[in-house]
């Protein structure tokens, strides 16, 4: 009995799935996290149940993408995909859309889709995501979100689908839908698991009473971001003078001013005496990485927690809107815990970055902006 009344309250549901990313160079994970939170969104406004997707992941060889290596196939490891609720409570993101496994909708529809909306490249019969090849009825090409309000058909599939289709980014999302980016954010909780992880190695190092640090590196200092990027100099004594500038004095004095014993460290650098110098100034503990490539998201997670645990954090430069998305996340869970005010800023490594070139950027970013985005699709 208690199976034909799941069979039918299943019959009754529309899905939204995600597909898998189309770039060759799809953005990173939290960066990816913010686009979901966009699809978790979407599926509540057109009352779907959510597919949860598989979240992509493609580590890269920091040593050499500090060396200034610039085609990104001669420094990233490969890619995988991993299925989100490995890494989230999926009890907590019931608490705001109704959701499911990728697994759950396959055992219920199989790999049939009732209509594919291609908001990008077009497909036709069928289209291959997460390693399944999925066939649909019929593909409709997308402008943006506002359409998808008119669909009836039971799963609706979205791929090619991204930013600036809905909310244009995810960071600012406007006035008119902050409340609702908060009440996603606080039910995107990591799993216990990796919850548990993080409680056991600070217990081991006695890490609770902590500043914790982003050091962005790896490919935020490559060439091609240009005057995001940061600077690594080869002349020994000058980047010393950098670090001590940008995290050295920073870090000593948040610690003086808040009474903190210990510094927890995150960081992708792939330069090994960067890190052993900021050791010898600094009582610094850092989670051990595994060496292996594919373990890199979850151990990458373990550090977020820690990091968001601290008393304090010195997040990446560049302010909340343009910092990497890892610091945004846990500049996040620092607002939630009600410690917005226990956030700073490091300043960008390197001199030749002056304060006009920055407005120069934000004025052209501006710019482009309203060229490519020249509405913003909302729900009305």
């Amino acid at each position: 009995m208690q199976t034909k009344e799941k069979i039918k309250t299943n019959a009754s549901k529309k899905y939204l799935l995600m597909m898998q990313p189309e770039e060759k160079w799809p953005p990173a994970l939290y960066t990816h996290m913010f686009l979901v939170m966009e699809v978790m969104l979407l599926a509540k406004k057109m009352g779907r149940t959510l597919v949860l997707p598989h979240l992509h992941s493609q580590p890269m060889d920091n040593t050499k993408s500090e060396s200034g290596v610039v085609p990104r196939e001669e420094f990233t490891f490969g890619t995988f995909y991993i299925p989100m609720e490995n890494f989230f409570q999926m009890e907590e993101i019931k608490k705001y859309v109704d959701a499911i496994t990728l697994d759950e909708f396959l055992k219920i529809k199989g790999k049939h889709l009732s209509v594919l909306c291609c908001f990008d490249n077009p497909h036709k019969d069928e289209i291959r995501s997460y390693g399944i090849n999925f066939k649909f009825k019929k593909a409709m090409m997308m402008q943006n979100a506002k359409e998808l309000k008119k669909l009836e058909e039971e799963s609706v599939a979205l791929t090619g689908f991204d930013h600036r289709h809905f909310i244009n980014s995810s960071p600012n999302w406007p006035k008119i839908l902050k409340d609702d980016y908060w009440k996603i954010r606080r039910r995107l909780i990591f799993n216990k698991k990796l919850l548990s992880k993080a409680e056991d190695f600070m217990n081991k190092k006695g890490l609770h009473n902590y500043v914790s640090v982003h050091w962005r590196r790896g490919d935020r200092v490559l060439p091609e971001i240009n005057l995001l990027q940061e600077i690594i100099t080869e002349n020994k004594e000058s980047m010393k003078k950098m670090i001590d500038k940008c995290l050295v004095f920073p870090l000593k004095k948040i610690m003086k001013k808040e009474d903190l014993e210990k510094v927890f460290l995150a960081t992708n650098s792939g330069t090994k005496w960067h890190v052993d110098y900021l050791k010898s100034k600094l009582p610094i503990i850092q989670y051990p990485s595994s060496g292996n490539w594919r373990k890199r998201e979850e151990e990458s997670i373990i550090e977020n927690i820690i990091c968001s645990k601290a008393e304090y954090f010195l997040g990446a430069p560049f302010k909340y809107e343009h910092c990497s998305s890892f610091s945004r996340w846990i500049i996040d869970c620092m607002i939630l815990r009600g410690l917005e005010h226990k956030v700073e800023h490091q300043k960008k490594m390197g001199d030749t970055f002056l304060a006009k070139d920055y407005r120069k950027y934000l004025t052209l970013r501006k710019k482009v902006k309203r060229l490519i985005y020249p509405f913003h699709p909302f729900w009305s």
